[in-house]
């Protein structure tokens, strides 16, 4: 596997393109693994501070202009829903 893939910023996982190629899955797993380990509390789609604290994290592992998509989002599921809209393919509209 691409060493590449596991840059990190301040030891949060890091959302890394490699030209066309994203690597958007591998990435969702490792940042929902890295949030768990961190005990945040997930997917409660309320204004919380754990939930900036979980936001807060996902947004430094995404590149300026992925973070610049999903930064007016007011929850981490609402961010994490819309980078798999954009990136995973799926089962939301875009």
């Amino acid at each position: 596997m691409n060493n590449r893939l596991w840059l990190t910023y301040e030891g949060v996982p890091f959302l890394y393109r490699s030209g066309y190629e994203l690597w958007y899955e591998i990435w969702k797993v490792i940042m929902l693994t890295y949030l768990m380990a961190l005990d945040v509390d997930l997917w409660n789609g309320e204004k919380s501070e754990q939930n900036e604290e979980s936001q807060n994290i996902i947004m430094k592992g995404l590149s300026k202009s992925d973070a610049d998509k999903v930064r007016h989002y007011e929850s981490e599921k609402e961010v994490l829903d819309k980078l798999q809209c954009l990136y995973g393919g799926d089962r939301h509209e875009a």
